[in-house]
């Protein structure tokens, strides 16, 4: 009887193994992809067997990541990938998943983001206009979606009272517009920010002129819980009038969100009888906008 030599049997099972995970890969949509975009040989594909098997495990990983719409990889935020260098030989690199690149993107365009994470989500702004009592301002913030070229210049005075979905409304605008890419955004919740930037300004000058810059240079600008700041007439006079006069000079878009009417602002601004005249000032520059929406109590569905 002849005897069986193992170490054949196992390098005929290693190779028989090779060929199936290449024609596995083959089959794999993206894989076939990469191998037409890069045109591998044959002798690439056995070559960078390994590296191919790991991008399929990463493609797998991201569509579950995209479907959970948030990062389930082992690996990170980052993803493996093929590329040929100047002279023709491919090389293994790693490059940001496409969740990364997007979440990138979207941190260079909006630049103050004062809202909870959860509505992250470039899909949420859909449901503003679902309410009936949200559909104009649904309306009005689309405009500045579909053509910003046009709507730069408009401003927007929203209020109402509390939960009747006004951040939410603008906080999911302000993502879905960093997230297409349009121009620079900021959410800024005034009720937090203010009295630090007061001591900034009296405080580090330099710093606070940086931020001051920033803050006009911004293509929209959503200062929500106006009136809920304390020193009122301190932020009146020293953030809200040269910041409103500045961009209205500049022709950049400022959305104002706030519990209370322009009557009640009037009198909260007139900390005393002699700054009612300042009080007016700014009044008169928020009934100049062009948009104002009223949101009555959230109603069900």
């Amino acid at each position: 009887m002849k005897k069986i030599d193992a170490q054949n049997v196992m390098l005929e099972d290693g190779d028989q193994a090779i060929q199936r995970a290449i024609e596995s890969l083959k089959k794999d949509a993206y894989i076939q992809s990469v191998m037409q975009s890069l045109s591998l040989t044959e002798q690439e594909i056995e070559q960078h067997l390994s590296t191919l098997l790991t991008m399929q495990e990463n493609h797998q990983e991201i569509a579950q990541c995209e479907y959970q719409k948030s990062c389930m990889k082992p690996a990170g935020h980052y993803e493996v990938a093929l590329k040929r260098n100047a002279v023709g030989f491919l090389e293994r690199y790693m490059r940001p998943c496409p969740m990364l690149v997007s979440q990138l993107n979207v941190n260079q365009s909006l630049l103050y983001a004062d809202f909870p994470d959860t509505w992250k989500d470039g899909n949420l702004f859909s449901e503003v206009s679902q309410r009936h009592h949200r559909k104009e301002l649904g309306q009005t913030l689309a405009r500045y979606l579909i053509d910003f070229p046009q709507y730069r210049h408009q401003n927007a005075f929203i209020y109402g009272p509390s939960r009747s979905g006004k951040s939410f409304s603008l906080a999911t605008f302000a993502y879905k517009f960093a997230l297409n890419e349009i121009g620079t955004i900021g959410m800024i919740d005034v009720a937090k920010r203010a009295s630090d930037w007061l001591t900034m300004k009296q405080e580090e000058p330099e710093a606070f002129a940086r931020e001051w810059t920033r803050l006009i240079k911004l293509d929209v600008l959503i200062l929500d819980r106006l009136g809920d700041e304390t020193n009122l007439d301190k932020t009146r006079d020293f953030l809200w009038l040269p910041l409103l006069q500045e961009r209205l000079h500049d022709q950049k878009a400022t959305l104002i969100i706030s519990s209370f009417s322009l009557e009640d602002l009037l009198v909260l601004y007139a900390v005393f009888p002699s700054q009612k005249p300042k009080a007016k000032q700014l009044i008169s520059l928020l009934e100049s906008f062009e948009n104002h929406h009223y949101l009555a109590p959230a109603t069900p569905l």
